[in-house]
């Protein structure tokens, strides 16, 4: 390798990458609509929920792990835990 060249990167490292492009739009829509329901529920059932989604549709599995994964790595869904923590206690 020459000075100042950057390595190849190898696609598989980046899941986002190895996850683009590969569902059809019908797939794609499911795929929303699955997490889309399991962000509906409180906080503390969502693991679960997506655990089932992800076991009713073996071939969704990988992009619903992934989409939740980075919901919870931008902190999304912990804002989501304090608004059903407020709405327990305020009834």
């Amino acid at each position: 390798m020459e000075m100042g060249n950057k390595p190849e990167e190898d696609p598989s490292s980046d899941p986002e990458e190895a996850l683009s492009g590969e569902l059809d739009w019908q797939s794609e829509r499911l795929m929303e609509k699955l997490l889309a329901t399991c962000l509906a529920l409180p906080r503390h059932r969502m693991d679960l929920a997506i655990a089932e989604a992800c076991e009713k549709h073996p071939t969704l599995a990988p992009y619903l792990r992934h989409r939740y994964s980075n919901l919870l790595q931008m902190g999304i869904l912990e804002l989501h835990d304090e608004e059903d923590l407020q709405g327990e206690y305020s009834q």
